[in-house]
């Protein structure tokens, strides 16, 4: 066989398809993929680029074999399933979802030389389902099979809810027609621009209602139990089933790898029994990939059941996929609609916000039922009745006084000059660290005593934060401080449940996190509890945000820009303030609802906009602390100090909803990067470190 100059072979007419091009070019050597009895080039029908499948010859005998006369005459010879497939193409109507049919031809005699047998022609496209997802998906390797390997660049939900919409309406369209592709798999879906198509239709059938199907066709990790049987019988609803796995596949970004189908069981009697195992449990890896509150997944696990009869229909799925598709939109729609503040003058009407340059704020004198709420059906944690906050730069015209703490100090009571490090309170109590200290200090503002938790935390340089009824130690690094030994930063959580008389530090009850970092920012809400920024292990600040949800870790929207010296906290409508310092650029001021947090984070894909406002803030390295739902910026170092040195902050800020504006106030003492914390039972908030010295300052406001 040799290729003509220009390297291409001649296709010409094939009896009896009629060939509507006068010139078809196929390029052999540009393959585009391989099969198992075919391969997939790239050709030319006059000027129309499109894709030749060509059969291996080995499959000749399926129809005889191909002596010089079947050649010239290959319609008697090859009676197969590849004749079969162009023979239906060519008879179906045109659909957007089904790969479309061109043309079928030969290779002119003069350029075969060997064994060709016919070319089917179809619209040329991008990639396969298979690899698209792959291509997609960033590589992750999760340290066990019980943690879930979250892709945070993955295909956004609106864009898998397409795509399997797509390829549901494509078998509707088939199975409406009692035809059967029964070798449907992510490998004979072909992509272009983010839509699917249908093709490979070479194992399809016309059903025959009167008759069972009892040839078993197909790839098997995408076929359905009942044709892994002897005497397989089965119906539609086999196409059903594979799309239930390719779907299991788009959202979990993995590649199909279910567990056996059988379990091996011994009777009485010593015989090894093969019993069959629901395919829920064969696919349960895969399924612990994607987020539980996915729109398909209860869908996908209808249609992966193992009767054929408890699953839905190709009409059922793109009816319920077009509801999902709807709400995902119209979700969609309402975060666009808020991010370019379409939503502005409505609000204002109904005199239920004001607004603050760009930003908007809900008035503190309307009702919490009066507040529009978000559109999101199913947004877990719940939808806070505010939107962030306004977050512009605070300036002399934006200063008001208001009513002050009245603040009581309680000198030499620390145990320790607390430079930096982090606090938290749980059942009464309040927990403090310090920055290169395993050693956690307990404070119990009833006895006003200091104590120290007896067993050491494992590492250093950790953020505390009460979680689940225990006391977290976040991150941090392992290793002695100041040895000289490189110390590798730690992605662990460490737990002690200080209510107990075990006082131990365990790592087990929350899995690690997905990147390393010291000295983050740690916050809880309920099952929540979230961890953003902090420190590499070159000591650089990182951005990344991660949730745990009380199962999996899921990467959310980053913070704006990387920043160090963190102090976070979450005020009681779920809204998320963070506060650091950025180099070069002074200390920024974020802030984020949980709700759209989580939301980013459970769709697996890079977000199309942040979710974070941001601003410059009045202070360097201070404290955030929310009292009766008002949050104060403590401490830290005055950024307008025009010596060059930093000086100690002894004033606090508010940021006001009401008023729209920073107040601020004179503090007890100043402080650099001191601790605060709203001490239990509303009794106001606790200072402490930051200045040398070991006085404790306790405000009521």
């Amino acid at each position: 066989m040799a290729d003509d100059k220009s390297g291409f072979l001649k296709g010409v007419p094939l009896h009896p398809f009629p060939l509507h091009y006068s010139s078809v070019k196929i390029y052999r050597h540009d393959v585009l993929g391989r099969g198992s009895y075919g391969y997939v080039c790239r050709a030319k029908a006059d000027q129309l680029d499109c894709a030749a499948k060509m059969i291996n010859p080995i499959f000749f005998e399926i129809g005889g074999s191909p002596g010089r006369e079947e050649l010239e005459n290959p319609e008697r010879a090859i009676t197969g399933r590849f004749l079969a497939e162009c023979e239906l193409l060519r008879s179906l109507p045109s659909h957007p979802n089904i790969v479309q049919f061109i043309g079928v031809c030969r290779i002119a005699e003069e350029m075969r030389g060997g064994e060709y047998g016919p070319v089917l022609l179809t619209e040329l496209m991008s990639t396969t389902l298979w690899d698209y997802v792959s291509s997609k998906s960033r590589d992750f390797t999760p340290k066990s099979r019980d943690r879930a390997p979250i892709r945070p660049d993955y295909i956004p939900r609106t864009t898998q809810v397409k795509i399997m919409k797509d390829i549901a309406v494509a078998l509707s369209f088939l199975h409406d027609r009692d035809i059967l592709h029964r070798d449907l798999s992510s490998k004979n879906v072909l992509m272009k621009d983010d839509a699917p198509k249908i093709s490979d239709l070479g194992m399809a059938k016309l059903r025959d209602v009167t008759k069972s199907l009892t040839t078993c066709p197909g790839t098997p990790i995408f076929m359905a139990p009942e044709a892994l049987l002897n005497n397989p019988a089965y119906s539609t609803k086999l196409d059903i089933f594979s799309w239930g796995v390719i779907s299991l596949q788009v959202m979990s970004g993995q590649e199909p790898d279910p567990l056996s189908p059988f379990v091996a069981e011994v009777d009485s009697d010593g015989r090894e029994l093969r019993i069959p195992v629901t395919e829920t449990e064969r696919w349960k890896d895969t399924i612990k990939a994607i987020d539980p509150g996915h729109p398909l997944l209860s869908l996908a696990l209808e249609a992966i059941k193992n009767r054929p009869e408890n699953r839905p229909t190709a009409n059922d799925l793109c009816s319920k996929i077009e509801n999902i598709l709807h709400n995902l939109t119209r979700r969609q729609e309402n975060f666009y609609k808020e991010e370019r503040g379409e939503k502005k003058e409505k609000r204002k009407e109904e005199g239920d916000v004001k607004s603050v340059g760009p930003c908007l704020l809900y008035s503190a004198a309307s009702s919490s039922s009066d507040r529009i709420n978000s559109d999101i059906e199913t947004s877990p944690p719940s939808t806070p009745s505010t939107l962030s906050p306004p977050l512009s730069s605070p300036d002399s015209r934006s200063i008001l006084f208001s009513d002050t703490f009245n603040w009581t100090s309680i000198k030499d009571s620390a145990p320790c000059h607390f430079m930096g490090g982090s606090v938290t309170t749980l059942a009464g109590k309040v927990y403090a660290s310090r920055p290169h200290s395993s050693i956690i200090h307990e404070y119990d503002p009833e006895t006003l005593t200091w104590s120290v938790l007896p067993s050491l935390c494992p590492v250093e340089n950790f953020t505390l934060v009460s979680h689940i009824g225990k006391v977290l130690a976040v991150g941090g690094v392992k290793g002695v401080a100041y040895s000289g030994e490189h110390r590798k930063v730690s992605n662990a959580v460490y737990a002690c449940d200080v209510l107990s008389s075990n006082l131990s530090w365990t790592d087990t009850l929350i899995s690690s996190m997905y990147y390393p970092r010291s000295l983050p920012a740690a916050l809880s809400s309920k099952t929540y509890l979230v961890v953003a920024g902090g420190l590499d292990d070159k000591s650089s600040p990182v951005s990344h945000v991660e949730i745990h949800n009380g199962s999996y870790w899921y990467t959310s929207s980053s913070l704006p820009v990387p920043f160090s010296t963190l102090s976070a906290v979450i005020d009681n409508n779920d809204i998320i303030y963070i506060t650091g310092e950025v180099k070069g650029k002074g200390s920024v001021l974020c802030s984020a609802a949980l709700s759209r947090l989580y939301g980013q984070s459970s769709s697996y894909y890079k977000p199309l906009f942040s979710v974070w406002q941001k601003m410059e803030s009045p202070l360097s390295g201070g404290s955030l602390v929310v009292v009766r739902g008002d949050l104060f910026l403590i401490g830290g170092y005055d950024a307008s100090h025009s010596n060059g040195y930093p000086q100690y902050n002894g004033n606090i800020y508010q940021l006001k909803r009401k008023e729209k504006k920073f107040s601020i106030e004179e503090g007890p003492e100043a402080r650099g990067r001191c601790l605060a914390t709203q001490l239990p039972s509303n009794r106001g908030v606790m200072v402490f470190g930051g200045n040398g010295q070991k006085s404790i300052n306790i405000g009521q406001r």
